[in-house]
């Protein structure tokens, strides 16, 4: 490898153009961008909750009757709705089918009767695989990292004891 001289360079503290250090590869780039997009895809996990407002089918009244006691059946529906988010979505996900008869679980304080009950709870399973009265959201979990340690843990001791 021939080297020139210039005084130019020399002046300016430069370098010429083979004296120059090589640019590395993008390899090292690849490699983390890879190890990140890994653990996004292992951490992050789509989960599917019913809405926190009851959809206008399951508000309905059942009959002209009914109409002057609207208030309180609309209490009484976003109570079992209520009942719904919190304990029959923690029983039954997005997709399974709801039993024909309710669950021992599946009563409020402002009506226990079993004929309402049994009422809401037939809404409920009309509704439940409806898509619109579910709302897509995503949570991290990064306990697969504790799991994949303890795992190695194990490996490590193993191999060392024996």
């Amino acid at each position: 490898m021939r080297y020139e001289y210039s005084v130019i360079n020399d002046l300016y503290g430069t370098e010429t153009a083979e004296r120059q250090p090589k640019r590395e590869s993008s390899l090292g780039l690849f490699i983390v961008l890879a190890l990140a997009g890994m653990f996004l895809y292992e951490s992050v996990h789509p989960v599917m909750r019913l809405q926190s407002e009851p959809p206008p089918l399951f508000l309905k009244g059942t009959s002209a009757r009914h109409a002057m006691k609207s208030g309180y059946l609309d209490a009484v529906a976003r109570s079992y709705w209520g009942v719904a988010t919190n304990s029959v979505s923690a029983k039954y996900s997005y997709g399974q089918l709801l039993p024909s008869n309710p669950p021992a679980d599946f009563t409020t304080t402002v009506s226990d009767d079993y004929a309402t009950r049994d009422l809401y709870w037939q809404r409920l399973r009309g509704l439940w695989n409806q898509p619109e009265v579910w709302v897509r959201s995503y949570y991290l979990d990064t306990g697969w990292i504790d799991s994949a340690l303890g795992s190695l843990g194990k490996v490590v001791r193993n191999y060392l004891n024996g």
